[in-house]
């Protein structure tokens, strides 16, 4: 059995919570985020993981800054 792994990039979104089949606009601005959007467009078709982080005060977030849970997005 072959086992394939993909990653997306993901985007740590900050103040908003995104619900599954809806549409959301969101600000992008810091150079990572825009970064993890242009990955996406580029290489993964537009899709990208939304990553709620839990105190939007935190301009570089970490892994514990972040949800355990995300979203599947498409951009």
């Amino acid at each position: 059995m072959d086992i394939i792994i993909n990653s997306l990039p993901a985007l740590a979104v900050r103040g908003i919570c995104p619900i599954p089949n809806s549409e959301i606009r969101i600000e992008v601005g810091r150079e990572n985020s825009i970064k993890a959007i242009e990955d996406s467009e580029k290489a993964n078709g537009g899709n990208i993981c939304l990553l709620i982080q839990k105190n939007p005060t935190i301009e570089v977030p970490s892994c514990d800054d972040l949800e355990n849970v995300g979203l599947l997005a498409k951009i």
